[in-house]
């Protein structure tokens, strides 16, 4: 029999099928998608049948920029084992072929859910990709072990990182989790505070609030705030999914710097993830120990302080579908260089 791929309409039906990959990816999710929606993109849920047996999917972005439109699968496609994968993919980009002509997409992105190895380079040079400029979401993760005690990660910690998380109620920082609009907009006016020091390009209020209005509905995202003295010194949106939490973006304070808020909010959100039975805590991207001129190596130090390990995916890898996608690519590479990546 052969495979046929269709748009699923269902949420009930792409979820149960997604949720069989562990980790479970929130990129992969129908929520993803319509907080994809809400920023004026089309979610794409691409399902691979053979008969009425769903044999693979993926969620793929159409995303409407003025340098192109084009479409982005973060984490995916997921292909059920015993399927080949060469084909399945192979099947997903006909299918996007036969579109994107009305869709005016340029290129395919995708990041695929698959270890950066020589093997899957490979696999998708044969496809005929190329390695995109840009990263796709966190890339190169750092994941932590769930099925520890909270006893077994403390002492797993760095000497320094389990210092700060128990001096941080002793120097009188509190740590409440919300699941309101207030705590966002403390997020985002932390995050302003955050780009003054460290000069990345930030993230827009809309951006902040689709994606907390888009996994709160099914209690899949919380926001954590660190306060002293009734202020708030640092926050973070911490994603539930499944059987994965995701600290997906955080940002503080540049007056109290020297108190240990992250350190407060990180410990507090790995013990909300192991209350909701989640089997890891990913600190998303990280860079590695030998990149000390990189913008995230601070930040990934921080990060490598909890205990854990790296779990590296293959870079994000581009399928060009027109003569505009070499437009796009020296653009990204330009904003890469100035940003120093």
């Amino acid at each position: 029999m052969k495979y046929v791929v269709r748009e699923i309409a269902d949420r009930e039906q792409w979820e149960a099928y997604v949720r069989q990959f562990s980790p479970n990816s929130f990129l992969q999710s129908w929520d993803f998608g319509q907080f994809h929606q809400s920023l004026g993109d089309r979610p794409l849920y691409l399902g691979l049948f053979e008969g009425n047996s769903q044999a693979g999917g993926g969620l793929f972005v159409l995303t409407y920029a003025r340098r192109g439109n084009y479409y982005a699968c973060a984490a995916g496609p997921l292909v059920r084992e015993g399927t080949s994968y060469a084909e399945a993919v192979t099947l997903f980009v006909d299918y996007l072929k036969t579109r994107a002509h009305q869709d005016r997409a340029s290129f395919i992105r995708i990041r695929p859910a698959l270890l950066n190895t020589p093997d899957n380079e490979k696999r998708f040079r044969d496809f005929g990709f190329l390695p995109s400029v840009m990263h796709l979401h966190a890339e190169r993760t750092w994941v932590l072990d769930l099925s520890l005690t909270e006893e077994e990660i403390l002492a797993a910690m760095r000497k320094n990182t389990r210092y700060y998380v128990k001096r941080a109620p002793k120097d009188g920082v509190s740590v409440s989790m919300c699941f309101d609009r207030d705590a966002v907009e403390i997020l985002y006016r932390l995050q302003q505070e955050t780009v003054s020091r460290q000069h990345f390009v930030p993230f827009t209020h809309d951006y902040f609030m689709g994606l907390f209005e888009a996994f709160k509905a099914n209690n899949e995202v919380a926001l954590f705030t660190a306060t002293f003295e009734t202020q708030p010194i640092a926050s973070a949106m911490v994603n539930y999914y499944g059987d994965s939490a995701v600290y997906h973006y955080a940002a503080s304070a540049n007056e109290f710097s020297k108190l240990p808020g992250a350190y407060a909010i990180l410990w507090a959100a790995i013990k909300e993830a192991k209350l909701r039975g989640c089997r890891y805590f990913n600190f998303w991207g990280v860079v590695g120990d030998d990149q000390e001129k990189h913008p995230w190596y601070g930040l990934s130090r921080f990060k490598k302080g909890f205990g854990g390990q790296e779990i590296w995916y293959l870079h994000a890898q581009d399928l060009p579908l027109s003569w505009r996608y070499h437009v796009n690519r020296a653009i990204e590479t330009v904003r890469k260089w100035k940003r120093g990546l």
